[in-house]
């Protein structure tokens, strides 16, 4: 049985054969290259579900040609659960593999997302999607007790 993959924050200029090239220890599948409605390159392939952990773990937010790449299972549009998921002011240094670590220690994370500017330059704000609802919640909960804290 496969995963089918989602590989987000792709340079413009990637190729599928640029792909299987980057991803050679590993058994994938021809990779689809498009474009989401802002025009940014992402990639669909698949592996062996046996591998996804590894493949993930390695991989995710690892830069390839200057462009930090983000890592998920893919899920269609419309099975998403918008419950467990946050936005996310943050400090414009704030980098994915950072606010992973950070995260992760609420729950299973779905998708991590940073926001950029053309130039790649930080928007400052974020998107985590938790697998369940209630670790998205725990999350708010150490955030806002946080935020109450700093203001004493």
């Amino acid at each position: 049985m496969d995963t089918t993959l989602y590989i987000g924050d792709l340079p413009d200029n990637t190729t599928s054969s640029d792909l299987i090239s980057f991803f050679s220890g590993f058994e994938v599948s021809q990779p689809t290259i498009r474009k989401n409605i802002k025009g940014e390159t992402y990639a669909i392939l698949s592996i062996p579900s046996k591998d996804e952990h590894t493949f993930i773990e390695k991989y995710n937010y690892t830069v390839y040609n200057n462009h930090e790449i983000r890592i998920c299972v893919f899920v269609p549009r419309m099975k998403k659960d918008m419950e467990g998921n946050l936005f996310l002011k943050l400090p414009r240094d704030m980098n994915l593999r950072t606010l992973f670590v950070i995260l992760k220690s609420y729950g299973d994370i779905s998708n991590l997302k940073l926001s950029h500017l053309p130039d790649g330059s930080s928007r400052g704000y974020g998107y985590v999607q938790y697998a369940k609802k209630e670790s998205a919640a725990k999350a708010l909960e150490d955030v806002i007790s946080l935020l109450v804290c700093k203001s004493d």
